[in-house]
């Protein structure tokens, strides 16, 4: 039997962000790893944090049926929604910046594709007769000319995982 996912309450919200500005003060944990820390380009925009098991890894998602993967994405979206307000009517002008850290206690190969689902959940929410995309309306769209992603790990003591977003304004 599966063990209850913890509740993610303001309260939680801001500890994690406490521990993520504490983590990103310090110097690196683990000064062989081969993340680098990007700094934010232009100013913050906005920052939240989602739990890890809403930001699987692609070989994780491979086993997944498509109901499974549309509703922890729509989960991502509401938890992401509850933490901004309200989906923006216009995107950031130029090309803004999105920087994601996960928070793991066991470090993702490089191109793991964790961050994917937040990307997605940034960009301007659109419809046609047979989809809906959901979005927080940051971003025009997640590709490479819109958008300029910094993605790395940082270790966290197992069970206490986590994944921080923010969005700068980019150049």
């Amino acid at each position: 039997m599966k063990r209850p996912r913890p509740l993610f309450t303001p309260v939680k919200r801001a500890e994690l962000l406490a521990i993520a500005d504490a983590t990103l003060a310090a110097p690196h944990c683990k000064p062989d790893a081969e993340c680098e820390r990007v700094a934010g380009i232009g100013s913050l925009v906005w920052r939240c944090v989602v739990p890890l098991h809403l930001c699987k890894r692609y070989n994780a998602t491979d086993k997944e049926t498509p109901w499974a993967v549309a509703r922890r994405k729509r989960r991502l979206y509401s938890l992401m929604l509850t933490q901004h307000g309200r989906p923006r009517k216009e995107p950031l002008p130029g090309r803004p910046q999105v920087r994601c850290v996960r928070f793991s206690s066991a470090e993702p190969d490089e191109n793991a594709g964790w961050e994917k689902a937040v990307v997605d959940a940034l960009t301007m929410p659109w419809r046609t007769a047979k989809r809906r995309h959901r979005g927080l309306g940051f971003l025009r769209d997640d590709k490479r000319e819109f958008v300029r992603r910094s993605i790395w790990w940082e270790y966290a003591r197992p069970g206490e995982g986590f994944v921080l977003c923010e969005v700068w304004t980019g150049s």
